[in-house]
């Protein structure tokens, strides 16, 4: 009886070895990647994007784009954007813009808060927002113009 337990237990620690070994396989290229752009993502992170439905790889690139253009992006940002129908790509493309633009702070902060917003905003206005944050952008001399990406 006690070698059927042993058995048993044994089993179950090989399929929960076997799980987790798994887990780390499909996410190891993506973990590798964020790590070497010093723009480190865990593997639990990873794990609940993929369970929450987020693409792991579109995240992973968009924070890797962000960091190296030093804009410090958390990767919780990133998904609650996508996760509120917002285009990530874009919006970090609108950013890094901003940033190369010489804008001041208060022109971050105020992308930064047209991006919460975006969080809670209808949908019909999520697909303009990355349009608007371009349009409202403040460049040199107080004169506000379009920024070219």
């Amino acid at each position: 009886m006690n070698d059927l337990i042993s058995w048993i237990i044994i089993g179950l620690l090989l399929i929960v070895g076997l799980v987790f070994s798994l887990i780390i396989i499909s996410f190891f290229s993506t973990w590798l990647k964020a790590y070497l752009a010093r723009a480190p993502v865990s593997f639990a992170t990873l794990l609940a994007m993929r369970l929450r439905g987020v693409p792991v790889g579109l995240i992973v690139d968009a924070r890797v784009t962000a960091v190296k253009a030093n804009i410090p992006l958390d990767t919780d940002q990133l998904e609650a954007h996508y996760l509120a129908d917002g285009n990530v790509v874009q919006t970090v493309q609108s950013l890094i813009a901003a940033s190369k633009a010489s804008i001041d702070s208060p022109g971050i902060v105020l992308v930064r808060l047209i991006l919460l917003l975006v969080e809670r905003v209808s949908l019909y206005w999520k697909q303009f927002v990355p349009q608007l944050i371009l349009k409202l952008l403040i460049v040199k001399s107080r004169v506000v113009t379009p920024l070219m990406v």
